[in-house]
């Protein structure tokens, strides 16, 4: 062995002194490496207590960068204005469309909702006029709209001028009567002396007392036809309302 060394020359013999020297202290700084590695994740690990509760979606610190929806190359501007142009399925039509312009013009859509409820409206007063219509014989046919519009429309017109005039003397004769009833209900209280008794009683009639019901024999025994009268039971009511 040490012939051999000594005919591979001082260079040789001086490189396998060095890596014969230094091999323990390569096993010593790995062992301890490998010792503070095992205590450190032994060690649990503490994060930084943050000051309020901030949600995923509301990071601390704003995000002013775009989102890339794919790992590569900013796009040119070639090709974003390609992706306005295309169109993408289950996406809004692009830009420049006739698509486009019918789902996001807001006139437009105010006219279609107005235009809506305006033929509802109509449609409910045809509805309602011809169900309690007094005249209903001098509504015109409709075969004649097509051949006399204007006809057509102003003896419809003429019948619903009619209508309504029936109906406001209608009304105005209910008022009339009830109007009538009161001042009587009030003469009569006054002629017999009851102005000042049962406050509204001349009005509204609650003020009246019923007549007593007679025996259907003189003097029979009333106790079964009168029925006593019972208390009522207090109704009970949930959260004062019901």
């Amino acid at each position: 062995m040490a012939a051999s060394l000594a005919a591979a020359g001082p260079n040789l013999q001086r490189r396998l002194l060095l890596r014969y020297a230094s091999r323990p202290t390569s096993i010593q700084h790995f062992r301890a490496a490998s010792s503070k590695s095992g205590k450190a994740s032994l060690k649990p690990l503490v994060l930084e207590k943050p000051d309020k509760f901030r949600p995923p979606s509301h990071a601390s610190r704003p995000r002013n960068a775009a989102p890339r929806a794919f790992p590569g190359p900013p796009l040119s501007k070639e090709e974003l204005e390609a992706q306005k142009t295309k169109k993408y399925p289950h996406m809004m039509p692009p830009e420049g469309t006739f698509m486009h312009w019918f789902l996001t013009n807001r006139m437009l859509h105010a006219y279609i909702s107005m235009s809506v409820l305006v033929f509802l409206a109509v449609f409910m007063l045809l509805a309602e006029f011809h169900s309690k219509n007094k005249f209903p014989e001098l509504v015109p046919p409709k075969s004649i709209f097509f051949t006399s519009p204007l006809q057509y429309l102003s003896q419809y017109i003429h019948v619903y001028k009619l209508h309504t005039e029936a109906l406001s003397a209608e009304t105005a004769e209910k008022r009339r009567k009830q109007v009538e009833d009161a001042r009587k209900r009030a003469e009569y209280r006054r002629v017999h002396g009851m102005e000042n008794e049962g406050g509204l009683g001349g009005w509204t009639g609650l003020g009246e007392e019923r007549p007593a019901v007679a025996g259907a024999h003189e003097g029979g025994d009333l106790e079964g036809e009168v029925e006593e009268r019972r208390p009522k039971k207090p109704l009970r009511k949930w959260f004062g309302i019901w």
